[in-house]
């Protein structure tokens, strides 16, 4: 296994639902990411994000895609919520008052040593304790 990256919940919509410029940066990055050997981490939070909007509209082919992620996406490895997380996610809402869904993400990719985390969200790239690029 390469490196280890972290994508936020918007790049996974931008990808299975397109309709924006990012869903085919997304798709070069996770081609990429399968011919490396990639590990890409994610947080259990991840599938409570994404499936919420399917849900509510009852929109079977997401929930099921959504509900099923690392049938979809290589090397996906969704890792446990644990204390560590939850202290690391603490101290990031505390200095930069992000969202606590965001500080999450944030600490489950500190935690498990990523290399990047990508997101298309502008307002995480204050984060320091992580390199984070946007797409």
């Amino acid at each position: 296994m390469g490196q280890k990256i972290y994508l936020d919940t918007n790049l996974y919509i931008a990808f299975f639902e397109g309709g924006s410029g990012v869903s085919k940066k997304v798709e070069k990055l996770l081609i990429d990411s399968s011919e490396d050997n990639t590990e890409i981490v994610a947080s259990p939070l991840l599938t409570m994000e994404l499936l919420v909007a399917p849900l509510r509209e009852k929109h079977e082919q997401l929930i099921n895609i959504y509900g099923n992620l690392q049938n979809h996406v290589t090397y996906l490895n969704m890792v446990n919520f644990s204390p560590e997380v939850s202290y690391i996610a603490a101290e990031l809402r505390a200095k930069y008052s992000l969202p606590t869904p965001d500080c999450i993400h944030l600490a489950t990719a500190i935690n498990e040593k990523v290399s990047i985390f990508y997101t298309a969200d502008k307002g995480i790239a204050k984060v320091r304790e992580i390199k984070v690029k946007i797409i």
